[in-house]
């Protein structure tokens, strides 16, 4: 297990330590990488692969070629870069900040290359997994809790111009999160129109977002909530 815990600078001759290294770092964020695919997050393999590698890079050379008093600002540098890049996928919106998830992650992996450049493989691999662990029961614990709570439909009628306003729709669905499982799409009887029917959780912030864009958008002709169910169910939890 010494190498799980020891230094791989010191346990593996010069050039295989570093190359090793290196390997490591990219295989780490890969794992990374593929969550953050997985969900269709703007950050995935290339860029995490590039800010682990950058930043394990980075490390060995002030590890292994500049002088010891010279490695902690190495490293601050790294940090003051990579956050300059994680802000760059952060966007704030009419409706709220989004990417912060993202520039955490890149961040996040910014830490992992750091850690493996200095030399200590297993806890990079550790680290790693604490973050694709962390990535993935918070985000297995939003949907458990948006789960719990009580939903309403809505029926929204709009102009089909040619197609057009479906696809601006379901542009607008996916900024919001709304699942395509919880879509029922529709053509009405004189084919100018059209009606969508989908379900919300009106104590989800980002959903009764998504209400007020669609009222926003011209195309839109009426939208109908469900407001009995949605009433009763509000006093039901009040109660």
């Amino acid at each position: 297990m010494e190498w799980l815990t020891g230094n791989w600078l010191n346990l593996l001759p010069s050039p295989f330590g570093p190359m090793a290294l290196a390997i490591m770092a990219v295989l780490c964020s890969f794992v990374l990488g593929f969550e953050r695919f997985r969900k269709e997050k703007p950050v995935g393999f290339r860029t995490l692969g590039l800010v682990c590698f950058g930043a394990c890079a980075y490390t060995m050379i002030g590890t292994t070629v500049a002088s010891a008093a010279e490695t902690p600002r190495i490293v601050g540098q790294v940090v003051s870069g990579i956050g300059f890049l994680g802000a760059g996928v952060i966007l704030r919106g009419p409706f709220g900040i989004t990417g912060l998830t993202s520039a955490a992650t890149i961040w996040a992996t910014a830490a992992v290359g750091c850690v493996i450049g200095s030399g200590h493989g297993g806890a990079g691999i550790g680290a790693t997994f604490m973050i694709w662990v962390l990535l993935k029961v918070a985000g297995g614990l939003r949907k458990h809790l948006y789960r719990g709570q009580p939903s309403a439909r809505a029926t929204v009628r709009f102009r089909s111009n040619g197609g057009k306003s479906s696809l601006r729709l379901e542009e607008v669905f996916d900024e919001f999160h709304i699942a395509p499982g919880h879509q029922e799409w529709s053509c009405t009887v004189d084919h100018e129109t059209e009606q969508v029917i989908f379900a919300y959780h009106f104590r989800n912030r980002h959903h009764r977002e998504c209400l007020v864009r669609l009222a926003d958008m011209p195309e839109i002709i009426s939208i109908d909530r469900e407001e009995e169910r949605l009433s009763e169910r509000l006093a039901a939890l009040d109660d």
